[in-house]
């Protein structure tokens, strides 16, 4: 395996689901400034070699976490709304997926503001904004619902253009 292995075997992938949910939690209580790698070490019970096996650094780790927790959302949407084939019926669905997930799961305001605690370090490894995804997902809505005359988008030009430009970054 090698260094930042995502876990290539079960055990591995549990270590770092592991890892990553407490880290969730510590960044969460702390910030991504106040905690300490030797904080998740200890909350979570394993090495120090264990976690480093995974994450290469402090910064890595919270990159991880804010991944991870963007990836389980968009699939979440991806299995429970996109598939509705109806752009304003998506849209609806959309919103209320955004605001049942904020009250339901904690960590959901902790990923938002970790990652932008990241994006305003030194360290920070990279990586898209965790809001670029989101926006790509409800420009790609207007997109089809635009193409498919399913609504009339009445919108000034520059918004237009907007929707158009695949958005790549945050």
């Amino acid at each position: 395996m090698e260094f930042g292995d995502t876990g290539s075997t079960p055990k591995g992938a549990a270590t770092r689901n592991e890892i990553l949910r407490v880290a969730a939690d510590v960044f969460a209580r702390k910030g991504f400034e106040q905690t300490r790698m030797d904080d998740i070490i200890r909350e979570v019970g394993l090495t120090k070699g264990a976690i480093y096996f995974h994450f290469s650094s402090k910064a890595m780790l919270a990159q991880a976490v804010v991944d991870e927790q963007k990836s389980r959302w968009l699939r979440r949407v991806q299995e429970e709304i996109l598939s509705k084939n109806n752009p304003l019926e998506e849209l609806r669905s959309l919103g209320e997926f955004m605001v049942r997930t904020v009250l339901s799961d904690s960590s959901a305001w902790g990923v938002v503001h970790l990652a932008n605690q990241l994006a305003s370090t030194k360290e920070h490894p990279g990586g898209a904004s965790p809001l670029a995804a989101w926006v790509d997902l409800v420009a790609g809505i207007l997109q089809r619902a635009a193409q498919a005359a399913s609504w009339r988008f009445q919108a000034i030009p520059a918004t237009r253009q907007r929707l158009s430009w695949p958005h790549s970054t945050g």
